[in-house]
């Protein structure tokens, strides 16, 4: 995610953030091929990752959100190849999302006009709507994919 921001908006400083070592490996060496300037920290969602003066401007993720008992149930594919730690959300799948909701709620972390930017799961839109709101956040969006999933939702820095 961090990589296509980057390309999309190359004027813009992006950090990508990452528990495991092999993703940001990955992601490194993809940068490095494209020529795109990143930093890379490893970090659990923003323990470990320095906040610029001010705060983001965006912070966007995709984050493990299958829930933990459904994990057994995915195509082989999915869940023989990928490392469980990116795919297990929790006991409903939106365990780091509440984590990270509320990381970036603390004063400065986003700017005044700073929004979080969350990828979900299938049927998580609305949970992940209450729950900023809960925190907060301001203007909550739902974004909809190119199948007309709801898949992003995002909310504006909460005030005060």
């Amino acid at each position: 995610m961090a990589l296509a921001v980057k390309h999309a908006r190359r004027n813009v400083d992006v950090t990508a953030v990452n528990v495991s070592p092999d993703a940001l490996a990955v992601a490194r060496e993809n940068a490095a091929r494209l020529g795109l300037q990143v930093e890379f920290v490893r970090g659990d969602l923003l323990r470990g990752v320095p906040v610029p003066a001010g705060g983001f401007a965006a912070i966007a993720a995709n984050l493990p959100y299958i829930a933990s008992p459904e994990i057994a149930e995915l195509q082989p594919e999915v869940r023989d190849y990928e490392p469980r730690l990116a795919l297990d959300g929790g006991r409903d799948g939106l365990d780091l999302v509440r984590r990270l909701i509320d990381q970036c709620a603390a004063p400065g972390v986003l700017t005044g006009e700073g929004r979080l930017f969350l990828e979900i799961g299938l049927g998580q839109a609305e949970a992940t709507r209450e729950l900023l709101l809960a925190r907060g956040y301001e203007a909550v969006e739902i974004r909809r994919d190119a199948a007309g999933i709801d898949r992003v939702v995002s909310g504006a820095a909460p005030v005060g």
